[in-house]
């Protein structure tokens, strides 16, 4: 009898290992697809993002040359201006006097001229608005 314990002891324990053995290799199996499950993914969102980035880059690539492009117009364009008004000198229809606002002209064309930024202008421009407003309602 003592026997027959020990052994059917022994079998259900033998079992029990099985049981245990195979759950174990069932849940490391299951963390295996996972894993590569979630790579595939990663790579998808990789190669994705890696498209938006590229784009984003040539945006960035074009808004800054068109921006370069405008900046180098503008500096053209306010030496012009600053030598066509230097040339010449200031004219006006009442002899020789100077041109209503030509000072702020030439302050906002100075400022273009130096400024990193064109928005470190913008008091100029807005002077130069309500001047040219004035002479409008003048006339």
């Amino acid at each position: 009898m003592n026997e027959f314990q020990s052994k059917h002891l022994k079998e259900e324990w033998e079992k029990r290992q099985r049981a245990i053995l195979a759950s174990r290799n069932k849940r490391i199996a299951e963390d295996e697809r996972r894993r590569v499950g979630l790579e595939q993914e990663l790579n998808v969102f990789r190669a994705q993002n890696a498209d938006v980035q590229s784009k984003l880059d040539a945006k960035i690539d074009s808004a800054s040359a068109r921006f370069a492009d405008l900046q180098v117009e503008l500096r053209y364009e306010a030496d012009r201006v600053e030598k066509k008004l230097g040339q010449g000198g200031p004219r006006g229809a009442a002899g020789g006097a100077a041109p209503p606002c030509v000072e702020l002209r030439s302050e906002l064309a100075a400022c273009f001229r130096e400024a990193d930024d064109v928005r470190r202008c913008d008091g100029y421009v807005e002077a130069l608005e309500r001047c040219v407003k004035v002479e409008v309602v003048k006339q």
